[in-house]
């Protein structure tokens, strides 16, 4: 398993954003790995990066919204985690964990900061993205009813349903689920597993369908064939589930779902496992 091996969409997004000039890996350096500083100077017209040279003479003026975003985000960066309890919070993954937390920021001074930005911006992609901060901030602060609301006021409005949304409806299940709303949050979840590239592994953690009843709540809930197929798959990937019956009705849906030949292929594997128990290490 290599993570670079899965698409981003957020990389993609951003890559369609600067008019494709540059390449995948590039756009990921510009947004993952390049320093604020370096984004600051081509704000002030004195940037010497290449990087940055190849967006154009007049890059800053052409993506000043995009380009003011990327500061913002990445002085938000550091700080967008949660301040983890181990007992109240025991579902939180932590990685690379570090000193700094999202309460280590001024609230006040970073939701009027990112509601002005917000308010300002013309670009409804952009707009959005600074949405997902409201939603996310709010989250880690433990904020979970005024996420919900950041949700519904400055994401849900904008009618794309690209990457900044379905990163936004990830930190909104997060929330829901600090909230104890477990079927909302578990059907956000299931949204974004369905929906994103790069975010199914960490959705499907999230959702813990671990039992029938949670299952059935997302497959009542269901209304195209797409969703109930997918429905399907993820009780049928589950392990102590046989997956047969669900491959069964996953065929009625679409014989020729990709998921499905997932599915074929995972139950394939079982079935040579419980025939040749020879194990490698």
């Amino acid at each position: 398993f290599k993570r670079s091996q899965i698409p981003d969409e957020n990389i993609e997004s951003w890559k369609i954003f600067f008019n494709n000039k540059l390449t995948y890996s590039e756009t990921d350096f510009l947004v993952n790995k390049l320093s604020m500083n370096d984004l600051n100077d081509l704000k002030k017209g004195n940037s010497n990066n290449t990087l940055l040279k190849k967006l154009g003479s007049d890059s800053y003026q052409r993506y000043r919204e995009g380009i003011d975003y990327l500061i913002e985000a990445k002085y938000l960066e550091p700080y967008m985690k949660i301040n983890y309890v181990e007992t109240a919070d025991s579902f939180y993954y932590r990685e690379n964990e570090s000193d700094k937390n999202a309460t280590n920021l001024d609230y006040a001074k970073t939701i009027s900061a990112l509601t002005s930005l917000y308010n300002a911006a013309r670009n409804p992609e952009i707009k959005q993205r600074y949405g997902f901060q409201l939603v996310r901030f709010n989250h880690y602060t433990r904020n979970f009813d005024v996420a919900l609301q950041a949700f519904k006021n400055y994401v849900q409005p904008i009618s794309l349903r690209g990457a900044a949304y379905y990163m936004a409806l990830d930190q909104l299940a997060g929330a829901q689920r600090g909230l104890q709303m477990g079927s909302e949050a578990n059907w956000n979840f299931f949204q974004v597993f369905k929906n994103s590239k790069s975010r199914k592994e960490g959705a499907f953690v999230s959702m813990k369908l671990s039992d029938t009843a949670s299952f059935n709540n997302i497959l009542k809930r269901a209304g195209s064939n797409d969703e109930k197929n997918m429905a399907y798959f993820l009780l049928g990937y589950e392990d102590f589930t046989n997956p047969i019956p669900m491959m069964e009705k996953m065929y009625d849906i679409d014989p020729n779902s990709e998921i499905l030949k997932v599915m074929a292929a995972r139950s394939i594997n079982e079935l040579e496992r419980s025939y040749l128990p020879t194990y490698y290490y």
